[in-house]
């Protein structure tokens, strides 16, 4: 059973933690969003789609480029808060390749000898 207990431990802390806060963007100010961003090093953020109000639009924002996977960078985009429609933070997106194909390069790939 003593055995049972540690693995189950062992097995707990090696998963990440799953907890991440939500916050409705528009009941909170620009400097509110980004100082929670800050201090939890990510969040999610839900608000009024542009396109169509009535669906909601969510996303996680970080404060850095660490808090994305591998394959991922950072990119500057607006949300709505409560005091700007235009409140500037990060979230993860797919990272350029760096490999045209034809030329090579560091961690290229040729797809033509």
């Amino acid at each position: 059973m003593r055995m049972i207990a540690v693995l189950f431990l062992l097995f707990a802390s090696a998963l990440p933690s799953a907890a991440i806060s939500r916050y409705h963007s528009p009941s909170l100010s620009c400097d509110e969003i980004k100082s929670r961003i800050a201090d939890e090093r990510a969040v999610i953020l839900r608000y009024p789609g542009k396109r169509n109000p009535a669906l909601t639009v969510y996303d996680r924002y970080v404060a850095s480029a660490s808090m994305c996977d591998s394959h991922q960078t950072t990119e500057r985009m607006s949300i709505p808060a409560s005091d700007t429609d235009r409140c500037r933070v990060l979230h993860c997106v797919t990272a350029p390749d760096r490999c045209d194909g034809v030329s090579g390069g560091p961690g290229c790939r040729k797809l033509f000898r």
